[in-house]
């Protein structure tokens, strides 16, 4: 039991001599500036990749403006069209509407299916997808809930909207003439 509880305090003493020194690493000097911790300490190691090739001012994240006023960079933004297309769900042959949402600019983005909840597309939900365009992403919206004359928040599930979500997707790459 002696043994034990020596080897325990050991592990103690150990264990706040470790904590003591990280603490002293984040403390200012006595001019009144905090010290970087590089990445080739050990504090520093656990922070960086490993391979410890880059300068200390590539190494660490750290935006005086985020951190004293909250200030984000402005993110990009782009004008958007939307464009009202429909699709035929080959299954059953109901005709899905849908909204394809992008970016005004020509270029190639991203693209992002758009599958509403209980509350259908409506006017509120069609926010989101705009918002996701207007951030570079093409985004497909379709409206399963008016295909299928579906009210607003309906409480049982029809299995037949999903197949009207896949059905505007292709699975295959259509072929190049």
């Amino acid at each position: 039991m002696i043994v034990a509880t020596k080897a325990f305090a050991r592990g103690c003493v150990c264990l706040l001599t470790g904590l003591l020194s990280l603490n002293a690493q984040g403390e200012t000097d006595s001019k009144g500036t905090t010290p970087v911790v590089a990445a080739d300490t050990v504090v520093g190691r656990a922070l960086d990749a490993p391979v410890n090739t880059r300068s200390i001012s590539e190494k660490f994240w750290w935006d005086d403006a985020w951190i004293e006023r909250g200030a984000l960079p402005m993110p990009v933004n782009h004008e958007v069209i939307e464009k009202n297309v429909a699709y035929a769900n080959a299954a059953d042959d109901t005709e899905v509407t849908r909204i394809l949402y992008r970016p005004k600019a020509p270029g190639q983005y991203p693209a992002v299916l758009f599958q509403h909840g209980r509350r259908g597309l409506d006017e509120l939900v069609q926010r989101l997808p705009r918002r996701m365009a207007a951030r570079g992403f093409v985004v497909l919206a379709p409206d399963v809930c008016s295909a299928r004359f579906i009210d607003k928040f309906p409480i049982g599930h029809m299995a037949e909207t999903e197949g009207d979500t896949s059905a505007g997707v292709p699975l295959k790459r259509p072929s190049s003439p």
